[in-house]
């Protein structure tokens, strides 16, 4: 209803600027947008119909409703953003327009018109040609208002249609733009909690708010094209050095997945957001673990302190655990995984790159490291090393499409997302504690990994470097990447863009 009264309203103070010598505004539309499914306009179009007959607005009763959004929204922004426009001193002087705004809008055979590509036979309505005549209606539609349709006067916009690429939701944009004599009236209505698969909720302003962020990231990117050499030429162009495209969401890719054939994704962060790195090459003859558990012996030695920590199990009960932690620089934990080794087929460059960036900004400055003691085993003695460690099962997997552990410490990255910032998690008051906006937090986990002949030992000790695999799971600082991003480049130049240039 608000968006409803909010496109009469408007109009009315478009008649009111009218009677005061401004140019006439020719249009005056409410965009709405729902569904891309033809079927469904129908629908729509009934409901806004029945809205606009129940509205009132050819009855007093609407005034009181209208005064209300006038003095809370209108009023307070024209005055910020429209100051140099005729606006009225109060909702008194707008009364008289209302009911020539509703007299506009109701003209011809219904408020609202239907623009969704049908044949116009269809449908028992108005024809909408911007040249010929004057529009001021509702347009309720799908793709065709989303992208290849002008729709001018553009004022309300009542926007629920939810999409996973960002071209897409870009070209759905349609209140971008200038808007001369009316900028200061534009509103927009657009779901906050939109329905989307496994009944998970998308918010679209969030969305949009993403987008416009990742352009401004392409931006910059492409400011590493300018600048030229002594003779004017530029020393590089983005045929030579391919751009990053950004993607803050998820879920919200740049665009279809058929038009990025020539994409690499280079980039992941995910602040406050654990991601476990089980994705190792097989075991072979064991001299890939040795050197994992070599690569984090200068993090094992900086765990200097022993405490608890709290997670929500699967059952929604609090429990804890303990384990032993420490603060690492984070280049000192760069330098570690860095010389971790991971299967084919799968890439820790974009983490890595998300990593190192953060280091670079100052965004990240050290880890707080937890290696957890389980409760039922008892740490064992680690051959060339000067304390037991705790070492727990977990399955290998050897397939040929995939190597490396179904899992680090599942339950306990509740604790690391906590130190690293995370509003949604809760690792108990130490974790409260060990938060800092510049730190991120990472889980230590080795998993028995023993040569077949080797397996008593494994259980009982000692135990061979060689005899069990090093994983680990980190959180950026939730600071760091507060939405999340993904970035992609261009495989290769010459063979096509990331977005289909149709």
């Amino acid at each position: 209803m608000r968006a409803l009264d909010s496109f009469v309203l408007t109009g009315a103070i478009k008649l009111f600027r009218e009677s005061k010598g401004v140019k006439p505004y020719r249009h005056h539309t409410m965009l709405v947008h729902e569904s891309v499914k033809q079927a469904e306009h129908d629908a729509v179009a009934d409901d806004f119909k029945a809205l606009w007959k129940s509205a009132g607005y050819s009855q007093a009763k609407s005034l009181s409703r209208l005064d209300k959004l006038w003095a809370e929204d209108f009023a307070v922004v024209s005055a910020a953003r429209g100051s140099e426009l005729e606006n009225p001193g109060s909702f008194a002087e707008l009364e008289e327009f209302i009911g020539a705004a509703y007299d506009k809008i109701s003209e011809g055979a219904s408020p609202v018109i239907v623009v969704n590509g049908a044949a116009e036979k269809d449908y028992k309505q108005d024809s909408l040609d911007f040249q010929e005549r004057g529009v001021w209606k509702i347009l309720v539609g799908g793709t065709k208002l989303s992208r290849g349709f002008t729709v001018e006067g553009l004022t309300i916009t009542y926007y629920t249609r939810r999409t996973g690429q960002a071209d897409t939701l870009m070209q759905m944009g349609r209140w971008f733009g200038f808007r001369p004599g009316y900028r200061d009236l534009v509103r927009l209505f657009i779901g906050r909690t939109v329905g989307g698969p496994a009944g998970a909720d998308y918010d679209m302003y969030k969305a949009f708010e993403a987008i416009v962020r990742d352009e401004q990231e392409f931006r910059n990117e492409l400011t590493r094209f300018s600048g030229v050499n002594e003779k004017g030429e530029p020393w590089v162009t983005p045929r030579d050095v391919p751009p990053m495209v950004f993607q803050q969401l998820p879920w919200l890719r740049p665009t279809a997945r058929n038009k990025m054939f020539n994409a690499d994704l280079v980039y992941r962060g995910m602040g406050g957001e654990s991601f476990s790195f089980t994705m190792q090459p097989p075991r072979g003859d064991g001299s890939i673990n040795a050197r994992h558990f070599e690569a984090v012996t200068p993090l094992l030695k900086s765990l200097d302190e022993t405490g608890s920590f709290n997670f929500v199990d699967k059952d929604d009960v609090s429990r804890s655990f303990t384990a032993r932690y420490g603060i690492v620089p984070a280049h000192v934990v760069l330098e570690a995984v860095d010389q971790f080794e991971w299967a084919n087929g799968w890439d820790f460059g974009p983490h890595r790159e998300a990593l190192s960036t953060a280091i670079e900004s100052g965004l990240l400055e050290d880890f707080a490291v937890l290696l957890p003691y389980p409760k039922t085993r008892e740490p064992i003695e680690i051959k060339g090393w000067h304390e037991k460690l705790p070492i727990v099962n977990r399955k290998r997997q050897e397939r040929e499409y995939r190597t490396g552990f179904t899992g680090t410490a599942v339950r306990e990255r509740d604790a690391i997302e906590h130190i690293a910032g995370s509003p949604k998690k809760n690792g108990g008051p130490l974790a409260g504690a060990l938060h800092r906006k510049t730190r991120g937090a990472l889980i230590l986990v080795f998993a028995n990994d023993p040569a077949p002949r080797q397996l008593k030992r494994a259980q009982a000790g000692p135990v061979d470097s060689r005899d069990f695999a090093t994983l680990f799971s980190y959180a950026l600082p939730h600071a760091a990447e507060p939405l999340g991003r993904i970035g992609f480049r261009v495989k290769q130049s010459g063979t096509g863009a990331i977005v289909d240039a149709n």
